[in-house]
């Protein structure tokens, strides 16, 4: 007897590459979001600050386009993270 959480799903659903993959990134995007939690921190701002490691000192514009963030959601990041200082 299969007593998964899937079990009642179609196994050809259920076993596709795309969907499981899906599945792992979501929980490796959970298990890193908390692990940076604990740090109290965001993988936004933990994106901005590699970025600002790999390619120096760049504007905000540039910075939301390496990072491929919305302006918004960056203003949001410095702002939370110059809170922090």
């Amino acid at each position: 007897m299969d007593i998964t959480r899937h079990a009642g799903q179609a196994p050809l659903w259920r076993n596709l590459a795309f969907r499981l993959l899906n599945q792992r990134a979501i929980l490796v995007g959970r298990v890193v979001s908390e692990a940076l939690a604990v740090e109290g921190t965001h993988r936004h701002q933990f994106a901005a600050l590699a970025t600002l490691d790999a390619f120096g000192a760049v504007s905000q514009a540039e910075l939301c386009r390496r990072t491929n963030f919305d302006r918004s959601d960056m203003n949001a990041v410095v702002l939370r993270s110059r809170q922090k200082v």
